[in-house]
């Protein structure tokens, strides 16, 4: 049965988030107007710029490679101290699991903060971290994982470590890059795993992927026009929860599949209403990790006072 994991009021408005990922929106009254929110509900959080995956590096957005930094996670943690209780915090990387600091600063938010903890790793990652993975698990640091896809997933000797991971928790969204991926890919995981999780993002011609866009451009074209044709075949199949981050909405005009209210209640809103980028690594922040519009990260700073420069740029 669902669960409610959090309940808390956000400007306006009230928000409940459930065990599955389902996110809830109530407004004061019926027509009373639009949601303000007073901070955000997420946050995408880089811990590290540093990554060994040679398959993503090429088009990785974040241009994360071998001779990325690994971000000062001290910083992190007085930023975090200034978070409203429920907010989810999605880290990624680069590498996520490589930070020396990590189960140090997810210990500390257990212990001090009322944050959804979530992490990001690529499928690549799986074999050589599932023994932490374990243990960020067994100690309820992290609630949900998001797995980057790619052809390791598929692999045989893969196959252990994802079966192990699918014991250890039902809270696994596996990520496709519509581009980069294809409708078969997804077609895979709905087959080949227990009612999968998929978040399909949409592709960012942002950092590498500028380069590997221009030098691969009738390959991408093609497939995101199979996307878009095709996205229809898996849209709605029983034990299979789907869904898109804002640029995959808009390359796949997702909008087309829903009628007003069943819009209403799927689309959480455009990027910057409720949510934030932070780049600990560079000491930077953003509406997304695909703006360009970066912003300095102050010593002062706290949630509240950089989310209200976000939402300037968004109203």
């Amino acid at each position: 049965m669902k669960q409610i994991i959090q309940n808390y009021r956000n400007g306006n408005y009230q928000v409940e988030l459930w065990d599955d990922g389902t996110k809830i929106r109530k407004g004061d009254l019926a027509g009373a107007g639009p949601l303000i929110p007073a901070f955000p509900e997420n946050c995408d959080i880089k811990l590290t710029n540093w990554c060994d995956n040679p398959i993503c590096e090429k088009y990785c957005h974040e241009r994360s490679n071998i001779y990325g930094n690994h971000g000062n996670l001290l910083r992190l943690i007085r930023l975090l101290g200034t978070a409203p209780p429920g907010m989810e915090c999605a880290f990624g990387g680069g590498s996520t699991l490589s930070h020396p600091d990590l189960l140090e600063m997810l210990r500390s938010i257990q212990k001090e903060l009322s944050l959804v903890c979530n992490v990001t790793l690529n499928a690549f990652h799986v074999e050589t971290q599932i023994d932490l993975i374990e243990q960020l698990l067994q100690e309820k640091l992290i609630y949900g994982i998001g797995i980057s896809f790619n052809q390791f997933a598929k692999l045989d000797k893969y196959a252990a470590p994802f079966n192990k991971l699918a014991s250890l928790t039902q809270n696994v969204v596996y990520h496709l890059i519509a581009g980069i991926h294809t409708i078969e890919d997804a077609k895979w995981l709905i087959e080949n795993r227990a009612n999968p999780k998929i978040l399909v993002l949409g592709y960012k011609q942002f950092g590498n992927g500028v380069n590997y866009f221009n030098s691969h451009k009738v390959d991408l074209e093609a497939n995101l026009y199979q996307w878009l044709t095709r996205i229809h075949t898996i849209i709605g199949l029983n034990g299979v929860i789907l869904s898109f981050d804002n640029l995959a909405i808009e390359q796949l005009k997702i909008r087309r599949f829903f009628n007003d209210e069943g819009w209403s209640k799927f689309y959480q809103g455009d990027d910057g209403f409720a949510n934030l980028y932070v780049d600990i690594p560079n000491l930077e922040y953003a509406v997304s990790s695909r703006s360009a519009n970066k912003h300095k990260l102050k010593d002062d700073d706290t949630f509240e006072s950089i989310f209200k420069v976000v939402r300037k740029e968004k109203i």
